[in-house]
């Protein structure tokens, strides 16, 4: 797979994000579409520095691109314009790299049942009905605010 196999907007995005973030370029893989379409999409695989099962991962894949970091993922390519949904997106990686947003997940029997990003400082005012979860925990990209907020082996 070779970056000339990709779409406009995977190229678009790809070309946008390595300038102003170069050093991700070690990460890039570039991945076939599935058998319905021809030609390869973006793939960024980034580790996290303080939990290895917990890396940045952002593919494009046709006119969308999706952000994931921990357990939750971020869909875009809603915008007016590609360039609004790459600056939106950039904006997102460097918030996440920057502790500026944490991940907050709470599972219940053992299944996902909510994954968000918060501002650190909204920690302390979280409204959450605590009885509804097994665990819930805070994840962010260096580690800062890694926290487990209740975890329940029942």
């Amino acid at each position: 797979m070779e970056y000339k196999q990709l779409d406009d907007y995977s190229k678009g995005f790809l070309d946008r994000i390595l300038i102003r973030i170069p050093e991700y370029k070690q990460y890039v893989k570039f991945k076939k579409y599935s058998y319905e379409r021809d030609g390869a999409y973006a793939y960024i695989d980034i580790p996290c520095p303080s939990d290895a099962e917990s890396n940045l991962r952002i593919s494009t894949y046709g006119d969308e691109i999706t952000v994931r970091f921990d357990y939750f993922h971020c869909h875009f390519g809603y915008s007016d314009s590609h360039e609004e949904d790459y600056d939106e997106v950039i904006k997102m990686i460097k918030e996440i790299i920057n502790e500026d947003i944490i991940n907050i997940t709470g599972t219940r029997e053992g299944n996902l049942a909510f994954s968000c990003f918060i501002k650190p400082e909204e920690i302390a005012s979280m409204e959450i009905d605590y009885d509804n979860y097994d665990a819930i925990s805070i994840k962010s990209w260096k580690g800062s605010f890694n926290e487990i907020i209740k975890y329940s082996t029942d």
